[in-house]
């Protein structure tokens, strides 16, 4: 991944890595958040932080999160870059999480045995769509903190 000040120009590798997909910067520019692969071939797909400032690259939260591919799988909200939104599989299932910049504590907040997907963060909610085998995907929204769903 590289980054290009606009006004000269200049290119900075930050990152190396085999696959880097749908980076997104934290509000206040100091990070950028990204789901990615380690080398090639791996078939995990885990979350990664950049500090913008030191170029440093390192995995976010359990090295064990495997993250939804999808271009709207991992999200900050709006004017907060103390975390980060990622709808994460687990045991079968595809759930929404909010996960700490850059501590990486990890707290669920949509659950259930369903598959979440096309995440968007409005001002005031959270919508996604949500199915399982028994149940056509439909779209829901909830409070950002994944009440009131």
């Amino acid at each position: 991944m590289w980054i290009c000040d606009a006004g000269s120009g200049d290119a900075r590798c930050l990152t190396a890595l085999s696959q880097v997909l749908y980076p997104a910067w934290s509000p206040d520019g100091k990070w950028i958040v990204f789901s990615g692969t380690a080398q090639d071939g791996d078939a995990q797909v885990g979350l990664w932080i950049i500090g913008v400032a030191s170029g440093d690259v390192r995995p976010l939260g359990d090295p064990d999160i495997e993250l939804s591919t999808e271009s709207d799988s991992v999200q900050f909200l709006r004017g907060d870059s103390s975390r980060v939104l990622a709808l994460v599989a687990r045991r079968g299932v595809v759930e929404l999480v909010s996960i700490r910049v850059p501590g990486g504590q990890m707290t669920p907040l949509v659950q259930g045995d369903r598959h979440l997907s096309r995440l968007t963060v409005t001002r005031d909610h959270l919508a996604y769509t949500a199915h399982s085998p028994v149940a056509a995907v439909e779209l829901y929204q909830s409070a950002h903190d994944g009440s009131q769903e």
